[in-house]
This record gives C-alpha cells, sequence and structure tokens, in this order.
C-alpha cells in the first residue's frame, strides 16, 4: 500500500506544482477505524515540504464522524469503559501509546477481547 499512497501522491503533487516531486519519506499512520493519515516529506526540488494527508471516506462509508469518535473514546474512559483499539490497521500495534486497556491483534480474537474485557 505505502508504494502506491507514494506514486499516487507523486502524481498529484507534480501536476500540482508543475514541476518533478520525489517523496524520500512516508509513513502510513492510523486515525481511527476508517480513516488514515499520510505523513511524508515531498522535496519539489527547491525546498523539502513536510506535509500530512487525511484520507476520510465520503458520507456514504463514514458511520462516525471523527469529532464523535474521538469523544467517544473520551466518554467511555470517563466512565471507566474498557477501550480496546484495533491492532492490526495502519499503524499496527503503534496504537498501543494510546494506551488503551486493550489491543486486538486478529478480528477472530475479539470474542475472547470482549470476554475478558466485560465479564
Amino acid at each position: 500500500m505505502t508504494d502506491a499512497v507514494r506514486d499516487g501522491l507523486i502524481r498529484f503533487l507534480t501536476i500540482r506544482w508543475a514541476r518533478p516531486v520525489e517523496i524520500p519519506w512516508l509513513s502510513v499512520t492510523s486515525a481511527g477505524a476508517r480513516r488514515l493519515n499520510v505523513l511524508f516529506d515531498a522535496d519539489d526540488g527547491e525546498q523539502r515540504h513536510k506535509l500530512v494527508v487525511t484520507a476520510i471516506p465520503n458520507a456514504n462509508i463514514e458511520l462516525t464522524p471523527i469529532v464523535l469518535e474521538a469523544q467517544t473514546i473520551k466518554t467511555a474512559e470517563a466512565a471507566g469503559v474498557p477501550v480496546a483499539l484495533v491492532a492490526f490497521g495502519p499503524e499496527g500495534p503503534g496504537v498501543a501509546r494510546l494506551r488503551p486497556d486493550a489491543l486486538l491483534a486478529r478480528f477472530d480474537d475479539l470474542p475472547a477481547l470482549a470476554a475478558d474485557l466485560l465479564l
């Protein structure tokens, strides 16, 4: 996926800036269950630009707006409700930095993880 993202960004920025662009560094990170951030450096031959692209599904796909998703997590934490995060998304186990109560490594593990957290 990273190569396809890099190639698409290079094509877009080369057309947009009307000059060749290189992307020497790129990192894809999670921004929620259905969103992702792409952090990258774009070099246009004159300057290195530090940029971020956030991919958000359109209204037909998005189930929970970003603001409500973050608010839901904070509300759950404030109420003492355990929060589990998916560790097999774009950021992988890096979501552990958010210090959830549990990490879901594989979808097949969900029933056991839910039982552990809720029972």
